[in-house]
């Protein structure tokens, strides 16, 4: 074997560890690129969350609407629309009471008077 034999098989063992050292090297930058978007996409889910305790909202409320939502089959705004329907119904049946208890105390006074 000739020393340039010699040192062309050295060349291609090098040129070799040098390609495997590149496709690790592309391996770590692919692994710390999806790591990236992992720690900003829970950095931003961390942000809300805590934005939600500061305005008095507990997560796991989340989840329990998030339940209620898939249980019923109802659209956010389906279901908002019918707990305002509600609302308003329990509203008018509390005023409609309010004003039927003060007719019959009207017609009790006058009926008191009368006698």
């Amino acid at each position: 074997m000739t020393k340039k034999l010699g040192f062309e098989i050295v060349l291609n063992k090098l040129k070799n560890e040098v390609e495997k050292v590149k496709q690790e090297l592309n391996n770590y930058k692919d692994l710390l690129n999806k790591t990236k978007e992992d720690y900003a996409e829970l950095s931003e889910a961390i942000e809300i969350i805590q934005k939600m305790r500061r305005a008095g909202i507990r997560p796991e409320k989340i989840a329990t609407w998030h339940k209620i939502l898939t249980s019923s089959k109802l659209k956010p705004e389906e279901l908002e629309k019918a707990i305002r329907q509600y609302s308003n119904l329990q509203k008018l049946i509390a005023d409609k009471s309010r004003e039927l208890k003060n007719m019959g105390e009207k017609a009790h006074r006058s009926e008191i008077k009368s006698i």
